[in-house]
């Protein structure tokens, strides 16, 4: 048997979940200028530096997962494995790359 897909209707999942998917949309619209205008671009408008901006988003979604760690009682001790995990896999990938 399946469950029916019923939203949540907690207003602090709501606002947190809400932030930090703001935030990803962010960080996805710095990264996609950055692909396009390099990191050291700038943005037209304010004539800030890609990489700058870049850094600012990282930091923005760092803040919001932090967030949603303490708000959601999140095993932070798996999150850091798993991120460890995720570093090598990465590494191997990048080391395929550079043909090493």
């Amino acid at each position: 048997m399946t469950s029916k897909w019923i939203p949540t209707t907690n207003l602090m999942e709501l606002r947190r979940l809400g932030k930090l998917s703001e935030e990803c949309g962010e960080l996805s619209a710095i990264a996609g200028r950055c692909i396009i205008q390099g990191l050291d671009g700038k943005e037209p408008t304010t004539g800030k530096v890609n990489r700058l901006a870049l850094q600012e988003e990282l930091a923005d979604l760092q803040a919001q997962i932090g967030c949603c760690v303490l708000a959601f009682d999140l095993d932070q001790d798996a999150m850091a494995k798993r991120t460890a995990h995720k570093i090598g896999l990465m590494a191997e990938w990048e080391d395929m790359f550079r043909g090493n």
